[in-house]
């Protein structure tokens, strides 16, 4: 199914897909690689609130909330095993992942 997502129109394979897409996986791994230690430093995960970029930044914090800041917490780790699947998919092709 990846393969078939980075062919070009005439059957041959598109590098510059690949690249796009692996540095976008990474961006989003790093990103989760960030706000994990630092929820469990502070004690709180921050989202955007509102509409748009402009919205104000609120917090789920470990004290106040937390069923929903484990839930959250969670859900990034398994972002985690996701994002490195679909790495391992690109690299290796399909069969070769975790799931």
């Amino acid at each position: 199914m990846i393969a078939a997502f980075l062919q070009n129109a005439d059957g041959s394979f598109a590098f510059g897909r690949l690249v796009i897409s692996l540095v976008m996986v990474c961006l989003l791994l790093g990103l989760a690689l960030v706000v994990l230690p630092s929820a469990i430093r502070t004690g709180r995960i921050g989202y955007i609130s509102g509409w748009g970029l402009g919205g104000r930044t609120a917090y789920i914090e470990r004290e106040k909330q937390p069923a929903y800041f484990w839930f959250v917490f969670a859900i990034y780790s398994l972002f985690i095993l996701f994002i490195l699947n679909v790495v391992i998919e690109c690299l290796f092709g399909r069969g070769h992942g975790f799931i």
